[in-house]
């Protein structure tokens, strides 16, 4: 214990002798615990704890072809909700943000547009209100919002009475509908910012097949239809999979996760 005593005042003393070489080793240590808080932060959130949805081993991230490589098109997108077999569900969501008007200073916002059904898809129901009915993703009923949250508490002080009320986006009055639970996060590995949700409408896009706009943006998301025997473990998968819809089709089991094929097995089109 002495010696223990002895080592610390002489460690002590020759930090105060030498304040340069004291300054560096903080530094070095505060970016050192940084970093790893942050990398812990990311990998617990994304690998290891699941995610907060319905069913989440069920979800998938339908792209645009077999390899993976990029979102669909809108007219693509219409033609798997019309025809893809393998999916019980299919909405899309589209990276989007908009400044937040009123309180002590304008806020730019990030946020999300998505398909109405989206929030059902994801089985996940708002705290405070509700979330998009059928049909607000129609133009003239789209002009609605749901909250985030944190969004919420930061500048509505998480007044319930916010439901009902309108907010000014961009110069546009929206509606607040609801409000989603503090745990809720739309995707985990994309856009993970996303304070508010506002409805997406694709059909003044029927014929897009290009998606110039879309190709870091668009991207839908679907449920597997499965059987109950043939439901995966939560234990497989903390987030959604990227799957091509149509290699989905060719072969129903295309999208389960590698670990349920075996080590180093790629299904086609996953």
């Amino acid at each position: 214990m002495e010696t223990l005593i002895r080592d610390v005042r002489y460690g002590v003393r020759t930090l105060v002798r030498e304040p340069g070489f004291t300054l560096l080793a903080v530094l070095a240590l505060a970016l050192g615990i940084g970093a790893t808080t942050a990398v812990f932060t990311v990998v617990d959130s994304v690998l290891l704890r699941p995610l907060s949805y319905k069913d989440p081993e069920r979800l998938v991230v339908a792209l645009r072809d077999p390899t993976a490589s990029g979102p669909v098109s809108p007219a693509d997108y219409f033609d798997y909700r019309r025809d893809a077999r393998s999916f019980e569900r299919l909405s899309a969501a589209q990276a989007w943000g908009a400044t937040l008007a009123g309180g002590e200073r304008p806020e730019r916002i990030a946020g999300l547009k998505v398909s109405a059904d989206l929030f059902d898809l994801l089985g996940v129901p708002a705290i405070v209100g509700r979330t998009f009915a059928r049909g607000e993703d129609e133009p003239g009923y789209d002009q609605v919002v749901v909250l985030g949250h944190g969004l919420w508490q930061r500048r509505f002080g998480g007044n319930r009475s916010i439901v009902g009320r309108t907010v000014p986006l961009d110069g546009q009055q929206y509606v607040v509908v609801g409000v989603m639970p503090a745990s809720f996060q739309f995707a985990p590995f994309w856009q993970t910012r996303a304070e508010m949700w506002v409805p997406l409408n694709l059909e003044t896009r029927l014929d897009d097949r290009e998606g110039r706009r879309e190709r870091r943006e668009h991207a839908p998301r679907a449920r597997i239809r499965t059987s109950e025997g043939d439901r995966p473990s939560n234990r497989h998968r903390r987030q959604p999979r990227a799957c091509s819809p149509a290699a989905a089709d060719r072969e129903p089991a295309a999208c389960r996760s590698r670990r349920d094929r075996g080590p180093g097995a790629r299904p086609p089109g996953c």
